[in-house]
């Protein structure tokens, strides 16, 4: 991981995966625990607690919400694409609201 950074309004983290190459990975986000998928194990401290050093107001997540990462992508490297960017966003997910918050 390199050192973490605000872009405008988000706060960029910033990682290096070395994949064998000549293979279809399927690269998804996720917070919390040590668990593996498919069995997660979700911990309070990332995913309903304010941000430690976060403003209590603006770093933690509605009540009833937790944080969460949209999306997963299918990634191949070759000889001629050596490298991929795959960009997540966090947001906070409500239950029974419809849409992320």
């Amino acid at each position: 991981m390199f050192k973490a950074d605000d872009e405008g309004d988000y706060h960029v983290c910033r990682y290096t995966l070395k994949l064998p190459s000549n293979q279809q990975w399927r690269i998804v986000a996720q917070m919390g625990g040590d668990g593996l998928l498919p069995d997660p194990d979700p911990n309070p401290l990332f995913l309903t607690r304010a941000w430690i050093g976060g403003d209590p107001a603006q770093s933690k997540p509605p009540a009833g919400g937790m944080r969460a990462f949209m999306g997963s992508k299918y990634v191949t490297l070759d000889r001629r694409n050596s490298r991929a960017t795959v960009d997540f966003e966090l947001y906070y997910a409500v239950p029974g609201s419809g849409t992320p918050k």
